[in-house]
């Protein structure tokens, strides 16, 4: 067995807060993040505040706020964005949306509302918006910015407060078990059947999003569909190409194991998400033993932000969980008796012979015969074989094989 690990470090991503005034007076300026925390994936709301102290004499007008977010790894949330003022009213979504010039967000307060917005002393603006972190989210210096004139035309100053921001990363294993199997193969009808667990782990200390298995199997396993299993919940794949299984987890619209494993962490109504510390336990996978080469499963594990930004697979990175099955070959041990009533000793030339018997057997404790095919060579010009039994056995008069035989069933037929 192997298993797939990797864990990233912490990122401490600090937001600075940047406030233009006029000198005459100071604005106060706050940041607050919704989640100090967060998971790479995950999303964050951002709270900027903006008051006119009580001591001022004069209005805060003209305020256009800036967010630089730096980088394209912290993206803006389309139409999250709430602005709440103490006379103005409080637009939210399309009404609210910054300008966008790559990573720079602009609210011109007054041109978004279409009116002069002012602050009186003690009143206080509030901008909201929501930002989503990339897999490759890193350390960042994202400068938020207010440019205010008191009273309008006046000069501006700037103030600056600082947000902090912990990126915290997920990581994932995938492991088998057993990673190795000894089968005794074709003893009894269930022994061609191989059964395996996949373990999937967030090893890291962050959530991790959209979480997807596969199985590809080797070519002599042949997957048993509907046999894998999360405790009563049957997979089933999204895929089955060349021995390779698909589960797409976002199949599993109910929680499928309880207060622990997997999760609906983004509210998006699929529980294909993993808390960190937490596994998801996929069971009874099977699959037919179909030949005595080539078997063996490799599994991997996958997650992302969505479905196109995978942030790691264990299949790219060299932590591929193996498995394979030993197996020990036990042979049938096939005997026949032809004819053993003599019938065609004494054949009528002219009638033939009904019910010629040939007893074929599979020794006790012997492997099992499949695909079992039995040949009779030089028919005598003139004959035919009719009436076979049981039913389901065909003859190929060209090549004198009987096929679709039973060992331990007699074959019985007509000789004429």
């Amino acid at each position: 067995m192997r298993a797939g690990h990797v864990l990233r470090a912490v990122v401490i991503a600090i937001i600075t807060i940047c406030l233009f005034f006029p000198s005459v007076s100071i604005a106060d300026v706050e940041l607050t993040v919704g989640k100090p925390s967060v998971s790479q994936c995950g999303q964050d709301a951002y709270t900027v505040t903006v008051t006119n102290p009580a001591a001022s004499s004069q209005n805060l007008t003209e305020m256009v706020i800036q967010a630089d977010l730096k980088t394209p790894q912290f993206l803006f949330s389309d139409h999250s964005t709430q602005i709440t003022t103490p006379a103005n009213g409080n637009p939210t979504g399309n009404d609210a949306e910054p300008t966008i010039s790559g990573n720079v967000l602009t609210w011109d307060i007054d041109a978004l509302f279409g009116a002069d917005v002012e602050l009186a002393p003690g009143q206080r603006l509030t901008v909201i918006f929501s930002v989503t972190y990339t897999c490759a989210a890193s350390s960042n210096l994202p400068v938020v910015m207010l440019d205010g004139q008191r009273p309008r035309g006046a000069s501006i100053t700037q103030e600056t407060g600082t947000g902090v921001i912990t990126l915290l990363p997920g990581a994932i294993t995938i492991s088998t078990t057993p990673s190795i199997q000894n089968i005794a193969l074709e003893k009894t009808p269930d022994d061609d059947i191989a059964t395996w667990t996949l373990e999937i782990k967030n090893t890291g200390v962050g959530n991790i999003y959209h979480v997807d298995v596969s199985d590809a199997l080797g070519a002599g396993l042949d997957y048993v569909p509907g046999s894998a299993r999360i405790n009563a919940t049957a997979l089933t794949p999204a895929d089955v190409t060349g021995g390779a299984i698909f589960w797409d987890l976002s199949q599993l619209t109910a929680d499928p194991d309880g207060p622990s494993g997997l999760s609906d962490l983004n509210g998006d109504g699929k529980f294909n998400d993993l808390p960190p510390g937490e596994s998801a336990i996929i069971e009874n996978v099977q699959a037919e033993i179909i030949s005595c080469e080539d078997l063996t499963n490799a599994a991997d594990v996958k997650y992302g932000c969505n479905a196109t930004e995978i942030c790691f697979d264990t299949a790219l990175q060299g932590k591929t969980s193996s498995g394979s099955i030993a197996v020990d070959i036990v042979d049938p041990a096939i005997s026949y008796t032809f004819d053993p009533a003599g019938l065609l000793q004494n054949i009528d030339y002219c009638g033939g012979a009904d019910d010629v018997r040939i007893e074929i057997a599979n020794a006790a404790g012997a492997g099992q015969a499949k695909d079992f095919r039995f040949k009779v060579d030089n028919m005598p010009a003139g004959y035919t074989i009719t009436d076979i039994k049981p039913a389901g056995i065909t003859y190929d008069p060209v090549t004198g094989a009987f096929s679709n035989i039973r060992p331990r069933d007699p074959l019985f037929a007509n000789l004429g």
